[in-house]
């Protein structure tokens, strides 16, 4: 039974009663007041594998989390040992195998070859350029061989730039098929002329079918017998060919052009009274 209440005595506090406002009721319900429970949170940096990088959006209290679903694996500040050891396995298998660059292979000339090259013996620079466009014996890959090739005309030039003749046929020849340097069939003819002058008769032969041919260079059938003409003086395994190509050639040109010919090739013997011997 209630006691009576002492007049002295302060009257009681009134409870009051919040009001809830619509604008802080449950966008869920319209009826419980948000609380710090449905404040927006950060997720954890691997709740991911959890709810498969599920946004974080306000939860109604009656809708489970993620935590409530999967357990106790994973929990803002706090990751489980057992997950942590399996995400740093499963990076680790990501992470692709860093790929390790082949050994490259044994140069094919000799160093002893390599260091007279090096020196400025054009002879040796001819010869390191021929053994690195022979290559090692063994198939080589389409990078290898364009490596090759490339070291090979670099060689060509230093001995050709030295005037050998052979290493300017080569180099032409390089230019005319575009291996190892951009095909550039000015500088073939270039090359070629150089070793024409020489007294080569491949060299000669060759500059013949080019100019009669109108290849690198303008048609030209004086130009083309005059050294054809040249080549087909020496001996050598080309020099039935030569005569037969002048022989074609001849038949394009007049008795005064032909004349011509004759007095420019009568002068360049005198000039070069010892022709280069075939290679």
């Amino acid at each position: 039974m209630n006691s009576p209440r002492n007049p002295l005595s302060p009257p009681a506090p009134e409870t009051r009663v919040p009001q809830v406002s619509p604008s802080r009721t449950c966008p869920k319900t319209r009826i419980c007041p948000l609380s710090t429970r449905h404040k927006r949170s950060v997720p954890h940096p691997f709740a991911f594998f959890a709810n498969g990088w599920e946004t974080p959006r306000l939860r109604h209290p009656n809708r489970p989390s993620s935590d409530q679903v999967f357990g106790q694996v994973l929990r803002p500040g706090r990751l489980n040992i057992h997950t942590a050891v399996a995400l740093a396995l499963l990076s680790l298998a990501l992470i692709p195998a860093r790929a390790q660059a082949p050994p490259a292979p044994p140069s094919p000339v000799d160093t002893a070859l390599l260091a007279k090259a090096a020196s400025g013996d054009a002879a040796a620079q001819l010869k390191a350029g021929d053994t690195y466009a022979a290559g090692p014996g063994v198939p080589r890959d389409p990078r290898q061989l364009a490596a090759d090739l490339k070291e090979a005309a670099a060689w060509y030039l230093k001995a050709a730039n030295q005037g050998n003749a052979a290493a300017q046929i080569r180099l032409a020849d390089f230019y005319r098929d575009g291996r190892g340097v951009p095909r550039d069939m000015a500088q073939a003819v270039d090359w070629y002329l150089k070793a024409a002058d020489l007294g080569d008769p491949t060299a000669q032969g060759t500059l013949g079918i080019l100019y009669s041919v109108g290849m690198g260079v303008g048609q030209d059938y004086q130009q083309a017998y005059f050294w054809l003409d040249l080549a087909a003086q020496v001996p050598g395994p080309s020099q039935a060919r030569c005569i037969t190509n002048r022989q074609g050639v001849g038949e394009h040109l007049t008795t005064t052009e032909l004349s011509l010919v004759e007095d420019r090739i009568a002068a360049w013997k005198a000039a070069h009274p010892r022709p280069v011997a075939p290679k």
